[in-house]
């Protein structure tokens, strides 16, 4: 998954984007990726704890690989 988005949970108040590579264990700081979207899953959310926050990620992660295993 990959969201660009200002982390309000965190109270982080710049815009950053993060990928989530699943079921990946290799380092990969400081080299070149090239991502592609395929799918919007949802708006941006500000939660009211990290709990949530971490509730909806499951939820983004279940619902990408269903996206991805239909191919």
């Amino acid at each position: 998954t990959m969201s660009i988005a200002v982390r309000r949970t965190i109270e982080v108040n710049e815009r950053t984007i993060e990928v989530n590579i699943f079921d990946f264990d290799e380092d990969i700081y400081g080299k070149r990726l090239r991502v592609y979207v395929n799918k919007y899953l949802r708006e941006e959310i500000k939660f009211n704890d990290l709990e949530e926050l971490k509730a909806q990620l499951a939820m983004d992660k279940k619902d990408s690989l269903e996206f991805i295993n239909r191919k």
